[in-house]
Order: C-alpha cells, then sequence, then structure tokens
C-alpha cells in the first residue's frame, strides 16, 4: 500500500491536522515483515494486529468498490479482505467484464 497515495486519500475524507501527522509519524518509515517457514518479505503498509490497520484499509480500497459499482460489479469489503462478484452468464457479460478499466491504487 502506498503511504503517500493512503495520506491523499485520509486528506480527502478531510482526515487533517493532528490526526493525519499522527497517522503519517506512526506509519512513516516502518517496514513490516512476514515469515513463512525461513523466509521473509519486506512490505509496506498498515501495521498489522492493530485497530487502525483494517480502518486503513477501507479508506484506501473505498474507490475502489465505488468504480467497480459502476460497473455492476459487487465489492465486498471487510477489515483487510475484499471480495468482488460479478454474475457471467454469456458472452455479453465477459465482454462488459473486460471493458472495466484498469484501475490503479
Amino acid at each position: 500500500m502506498s503511504h503517500g497515495k493512503l495520506f491523499a486519500r485520509l486528506y480527502a475524507y478531510v482526515i487533517r491536522g493532528d490526526v493525519l501527522t499522527w497517522l503519517k509519524n506512526f506509519l512513516s518509515g516502518r517496514t513490516h515483515r512476514t515469515k513463512v517457514g525461513r523466509s521473509l518479505s519486506d512490505i509496506s503498509g498498515v501495521v498489522h494486529g492493530r485497530g487502525v490497520g483494517p480502518v486503513m484499509f477501507i479508506i484506501f480500497i473505498d474507490d475502489l468498490a465505488k468504480l467497480l459499482e459502476q460497473y455492476g460489479i459487487t465489492a465486498k469489503l471487510f477489515a483487510d479482505d475484499v471480495k468482488v462478484y460479478f454474475e457471467i452468464s454469456g458472452a455479453d457479460d465477459v465482454a462488459k467484464l473486460q471493458a472495466t478499466p484498469d484501475m490503479e491504487l
């Protein structure tokens, strides 16, 4: 998750001033690691295991859900998970899904 894009979205949601500064300080310069067996990965995003993480994720991807709705695609958001639903019952539905624009978060 791009922290810069997250901070821009927070600002658009009128989260400003001391709260935005606190969130920037809380998230900036942090590296998170996930260990699977002997492998470690470096990721940037929100801190897992904190209450602020799921809220930041929902704010970050909220625009995606709204955009998908315009194309008849349902997105269900919960905590740090997204499920996308679209019924394909014929070739027209396939073409409609393929016409959905590429989205960069």
